[in-house]
């Protein structure tokens, strides 16, 4: 019996191990250290060192010796994205003359702003979505200071995370503590006491060794990488402090073991060897970059296993299977919901992507199963067969483009249907339109300047060969509020879904064709918290997103106000929950024409 339980353990692991494989490319830099922006691997980048995402996928990271922060578009191109290439200072202001000494940890808030660890400097750096860089916490002199602003003091802060409610967390590496700023500046001890050691606890009770590397998960929990104790600390958001993981796999299953033997290995931080740690959107997987084993774990939370998914052990630059690949000092990574897997690998100067091998699909059983006819018209079902149905693939709708106080026709106007340019269409001179176009549900949009934007979901009926739909416009008034439809944000978040973007882009794209016109962007909640300022906070939060994100589209700041108006103006019965998706609401209310 125990030999069978050995074996059935054995037959676990190697599932584990071999079920899921990685190919691992590299996406940004060449080998080489220097700078130059370009695509892929003809961008030169010099010490990356700190990563994440923003809202839409794209790679930020910190190129420690050029002192810049880059970006990685979803074509692949390097671009510079705030500081000054090669030159190492203390200067805020626009994003492009700005200038930072070796930055490392990276992290957006919820409003789309980016921190920036500035390593060398001792202090925490924002760059705002307009392109404004200010130092919001910690001065040029090293220390280990709560306070307000730069107030704070910092001893080579390193990493950065940010929660639900917009508290960055920092790692103060030298410092040997995990600080919290608020959204307001004011800088608190979290975890840790400024001095170097082995405990657990909680806040200042907790005992940390050169923590190196930091995620957060969805319920706000933090799993820091310990560097010099060899472990994975995890801290709850009230700051108890527990080992989480630690180099004996303890309360895992090394998975690894048949094969490699590969243990936490994370050497010093002094030497630009350390790790770092990433956590999946349902934190259900962590990812760690193990600069000194030059090897990426992989950490099965539900099912405690921890697994080798790329890198042999050596040091060395090759991409492809991921347990064939090679490292130099992985040091950083980040992780997005399918398995797509970034590193900063430090001393090969590249950024590297690592995401799963495509399972072939099992094959199929090649037994022929040959179905004879049934010509015994006894035991034939004619109710079985379907009529053949002569429908026509292609309806017609049609009507007029009206104003819809004078009903006065608007001729030669542009009416986009669905998101397919080929299937927009004009109104003639008349005002009057027609258009083929498949059954179904189709969104119309029409935007004129001096109207306000129309946009209606119709149905146009299989049955229903010819469909009349008029479209009624609106002028522009003061006073005048519509909602902007499809734009939706995460449950109890300032985080716009993904889907919205485009709605957005669209209605940048109305507002600069019409310059003149000032709004102001309403937010509305429904009756999510039982505290009222909280629902306020929220509704003003999620209508500034929607603001900033108007202004990087190009529409004039000038143009823009925001405001939020919590429960307080309903618009639907907030005891069900169809009332409450109408009442959790963007709009937009003209201020001036």
């Amino acid at each position: 019996m125990k030999q069978s339980g050995f074996l059935l353990s054995f037959i676990l692991c190697f599932y584990v191990v071999f079920s899921q494989q990685y190919i691992v490319t590299t996406v940004a830099g060449n080998g080489t250290p220097g700078y130059s922006d370009g695509t892929g691997i003809k961008s030169i980048i010099n010490g990356p060192n700190g990563m994440c995402f923003d809202r839409l996928g794209n790679v930020f990271f910190a190129d420690e010796n050029n002192h810049v922060i880059r970006k990685i578009h979803a074509d692949g191109t390097v671009s510079t994205y705030a500081g000054t290439p090669k030159v190492a200072g203390a200067l805020d202001g626009r994003k492009a003359n700005a200038l930072f000494n070796g930055p490392h940890g990276l992290c957006f808030d919820r409003l789309g702003n980016l921190y920036v660890a500035d390593y060398n400097n001792h202090t925490i750096r924002k760059i705002t979505m307009l392109g404004t860089v200010t130092t919001i916490a910690g001065s040029p002199v090293a220390g280990f200071q709560d306070g307000q602003g730069k107030d704070a003091k910092f001893n080579y802060p390193i990493g950065l995370a940010v929660d639900s409610k917009n508290n960055v967390y920092i790692l103060d590496t030298y410092n040997n503590a995990i600080r919290r700023m608020t959204p307001d500046g004011n800088v608190t001890t979290f975890a840790g006491n400024g001095t170097a050691g082995y405990a657990n606890g909680k806040g200042r009770n907790a005992m940390f060794d050169s923590p190196i590397g930091i995620c957060i998960d969805m319920y706000d929990n933090l799993y820091v990488v310990d560097a010099n104790n060899k472990a994975i600390r995890k801290i709850t958001p009230d700051g108890t402090v527990s080992t989480y993981l630690n180099t004996d796999f303890k309360g895992f299953t090394d998975s690894t073991i048949y094969y490699s033997r590969k243990k936490l290995s994370f050497a010093s931080s002094l030497t630009n060897t350390g790790g770092g740690v990433a956590v999946s959107p349902d934190a259900k997987k962590l990812y760690i970059a193990d600069g000194g084993a030059n090897v990426i774990f992989k950490v099965d939370v539900e099912k405690k296993y921890v697994t080798v998914i790329a890198g042999t052990g050596g040091i060395g630059w090759r991409d492809g299977e991921g347990k064939k690949a090679i490292f130099n000092s992985p040091v950083e990574i980040i992780a997005d919901g399918q398995e797509n897997i970034y590193v900063c690998d430090y001393r090969n100067n590249c950024i590297r992507k690592i995401k799963p091998k495509p399972i072939p699909p099992k094959k199929e059983n090649n037994e022929v199963v040959i179905v004879k006819p049934n010509n015994n018209p006894k035991n034939s079902n004619t109710n079985n067969t379907k009529p053949e149905i002569n429908t026509p693939k292609i309806y017609t709708l049609q009507g007029t483009v009206k104003d819809k106080v004078s009903g006065v026709m608007i001729p030669n106007i542009q009416i986009q249907i669905d998101e397919d340019k080929n299937s927009s269409t004009l109104s003639d001179k008349e005002g009057k339109y027609k258009k083929e176009i498949n059954f179904g549900k189709h969104v119309l949009k029409v935007q004129v300047q001096g109207y306000l934007p129309y946009q209606a979901d119709i149905i146009v009926p299989e049955k229903q060969y010819e469909n009349i739909y008029d479209i009624m416009l609106e002028k522009i008034e003061v006073g005048k509020k519509m909602v902007l439809k499809n734009i939706h944000f995460e449950p109890n978040s300032t985080k716009l879904v993904d889907t919205s973007y485009k709605y957005l882009q669209d209605f940048a794209e109305y507002l600069k064709k019409n310059p003149s016109m000032k709004v102001c962007i309403n937010g509305h909640t429904d009756i999510g918290s039982k505290n009222e300022q909280d629902n306020i906070n929220l509704s003003e939060n999620r209508a500034k997103v929607v603001m900033l994100y108007l202004i990087t589209q190009g529409v004039s700041k000038n143009q823009l106000s925001s405001k939020g108006f919590g429960s307080r103006i309903p618009i639907a019965d907030n005891t069900t929950s169809e009332g409450r998706a109408k009442n959790r609401r963007t709009e937009f209310e003209v201020i001036e024409k």
